[in-house]
């Protein structure tokens, strides 16, 4: 089932899987309610990540207990993809620092039909590869990569904005949101009221008594 088919009918998805059968969740972030909707044992629930530039999935992360963050990890690179958390200057950052998700290695798309400084912008040259003509693809996801190599997604990179002098992630706002008992999804936003620019944020509650 697809992150955007769960929180609508998560017992149907998962009244239906024998045990045989793995729950999967691409497409949109996995958050840990959605998590907490899915069965587990015998079953074993995989988040795969990845955007199409990349062939959807070049990270899995198999999921072996309950996870308290926000969102599920992302996971590992697989076959042969690479990953990198990098500042804007392309510099490695280190382990539990936040940066940008770049992405290489095998399977990468060629570019965007037309759009050529697109393409450009996307796809640039691999500073870190030895094989002629090797890219890397801006997913413009923030992300952190943990000692062990596992990374986590944080938020979209283009998900900050500017109120009375201050700059403000509204990733997080969202993720402290998702912490909190009975919530299922969050989005902050600004939002004019009266002239006046606010901060606000809503929320959709797990649905208990369906």
């Amino acid at each position: 089932a697809t992150q955007e088919q769960l929180p609508i009918t998560p017992g149907m998805a998962c009244s239906r899987a024998t045990q045989e059968q793995l729950p999967i969740t691409p497409g949109m972030a996995c958050s840990r309610a959605t998590q907490e909707q899915l069965p587990r044992q015998p079953k074993t629930l995989f988040n795969a990540y990845g955007p199409t530039e990349a062939v959807i999935t070049p990270l899995v992360w198999q999921a072996e207990t309950s996870c308290s963050e926000p969102y599920a990890p992302i996971g590992f690179p697989v076959g042969h993809r690479r990953a990198y958390v990098l500042d804007i200057n392309l510099n490695p950052l280190p382990v539990g620092v936040a940066g940008e998700l770049y992405l290489g290695g095998e399977l990468l798309a060629q570019g965007y039909y037309r759009r050529p400084a697109l393409t450009a912008e996307r796809f640039i040259p691999d500073p870190f590869s030895s094989t002629p003509g090797a890219r890397l693809y801006r997913t413009g996801d923030r992300v952190r990569q943990s000692a062990d190599g596992c990374f986590s997604y944080l938020g979209r990179l283009d998900n900050q904005v500017k109120l009375r002098g201050f700059r403000i992630e509204l990733g997080e706002i969202e993720s402290v949101l998702l912490k909190q008992p009975g919530i299922n999804e969050a989005v902050a936003l600004l939002k004019s009221v009266n002239t006046v620019t606010q901060l606000c944020a809503y929320i959709a509650a797990i649905l208990t008594n369906l």
